[in-house]
């Protein structure tokens, strides 16, 4: 008999699940808690090896709170989140060679071109553009 095609995988770090799943090159990141001490940390899952991998936050970074994302930043995981929703403040760090890096980028006009409406930043495509919800 073959492997089953459905089997539980173990990981050595316990924890829950806190966030919807990004998926990039055969691996897939998300937003936990630990269970040993409940602290919030991105997993990650690499299909082809079944292996998880556990990456801290950024310093200074609350995921835990509204607002943060997971997101595909020009081909890199991201965590986004609005600082200032009325002048259009978006910070985000993208982790690039297991380093976090801080990046802000103002979205100009905003105010004036959708008025008081909260967005939420979804990542980038292909070209770079930065897509909105």
């Amino acid at each position: 008999m073959g492997e089953k095609s459905w089997r539980p995988i173990t990981c050595k770090d316990g924890h829950s699940p806190e966030s919807e799943g990004l998926f990039k090159g055969g691996v897939l990141y998300y937003a936990a808690d630990l269970y040993s001490d409940s602290t919030r940390v991105i997993m990650s899952f690499n299909v082809g090896s079944e292996d998880f991998s556990v990456i801290e936050l950024p310093k200074g970074v609350d995921f835990s709170s509204l607002g943060w994302n997971l997101v595909n930043y020009k081909g890199n995981i991201a965590l986004s989140s609005c600082d200032d929703y009325d002048n259009g403040d978006l910070q985000i760090w993208v982790r690039k060679m297991g380093v976090w890096l801080s990046k802000s980028i103002k979205i100009p006009s905003w105010k004036e071109n959708v008025e008081g409406l909260k967005f939420y930043f979804r990542g980038t495509i292909g070209t770079g553009e930065l897509v909105f919800t």
